[in-house]
């Protein structure tokens, strides 16, 4: 539980401290924290609802889109690096071609 509890307050606080120059890491945030959420129906079990649904069967049917969400993140999180990356690039083409000039 601590090492999953501190895994969950840092990756909260790098969300806040990116949050201006990285508009999609809301992505990351939800995700991180419906899985802390989640979490609690594999730790704290009760009987079936309507003889069908235990905890254990509520926390994988909650866990399906997170994956998907993660993604989006990292997708979006590279495309940025990317982008910054080709960026960089021409100006530093441009920066070059200028000085032979």
């Amino acid at each position: 539980m601590l090492p999953g509890g501190i895994c969950t307050g840092v990756w909260t606080i790098w969300c806040f401290k990116n949050f201006r120059e990285r508009h999609y890491v809301w992505k990351c945030f939800v995700s991180v924290v419906c899985t802390s959420l989640f979490i609690l129906l594999e730790l704290l079990d009760f009987p079936p609802l309507l003889w069908t649904f235990d905890a254990h069967s509520l926390w994988h049917m909650s866990t399906i889109l997170l994956p998907l969400l993660w993604y989006r993140y990292v997708h979006s999180n590279f495309i940025m690096k990317v982008l910054r990356l080709l960026l960089c690039y021409y100006m530093m083409d441009r920066f070059l071609l200028d000085d032979a000039l």
